[in-house]
């Protein structure tokens, strides 16, 4: 389904086909052609929308409007019912998002069971929940390392170890 930021304007591209064989694309449109551009916001009652856009044949049955801030301003479900002269009726769904400041879309909250906060914040505490698991598990297993040389924690005390190494390594 394709997705709409909420109260953005965005160009609304659509297919038509003739009413003859409904296969072939139906070309040649002009914006008076059209009978019906209808919206529902959210499941709402269908409201005509004709008289705030103005459609253009792109070509090969495809043409164009432009959603304005106002048609964006709701977010759920975005249906459009469009007939025109000659053409079948066709029935488009999009999903209007709400997105957070800045554009962000980890910075939007989200709904029901998934608990409260922003989408970001619940994908990194459930991600650090899940590293943590790992780390607790792979804490068990026996080091790579001999304990002395995993306890020096400074690079001066770790090349200090090598060189001792070095001095007893008969080559």
């Amino acid at each position: 389904m394709r997705q709409l930021i909420q109260s953005t304007s965005r160009v609304f591209v659509f297919f038509l086909t003739d009413i003859l064989d409904h296969f072939t694309p139906k070309m040649g449109l002009v914006d008076g052609d059209f009978t019906y551009i209808e919206m529902s916001k959210d499941g709402g009652a269908f409201v005509d929308i004709s008289g705030d856009v103005t459609v253009t044949e792109i070509d090969y049955g495809f043409y164009k409007f432009t959603l304005t801030t106002t048609h964006t301003n709701t977010v759920g479900d975005l249906a459009f019912y469009i007939s025109a002269t000659g053409a079948d009726e066709a029935q488009f769904l999009a999903q209007v998002v709400a997105v957070g400041a800045g554009t962000d879309p980890w910075d939007v909250t989200l709904p029901g069971s998934y608990g409260s906060g922003k989408a970001g914040k619940i994908v990194g505490d459930n991600l650090d929940a899940k590293v943590g698991d790992v780390k607790a598990k792979t804490d068990l297993l026996p080091g790579a390392f001999p304990t002395e040389v995993a306890d020096e924690t400074t690079s001066q005390d770790l090349l200090k170890r090598i060189k001792k190494i070095e001095k007893n390594t008969v080559v």
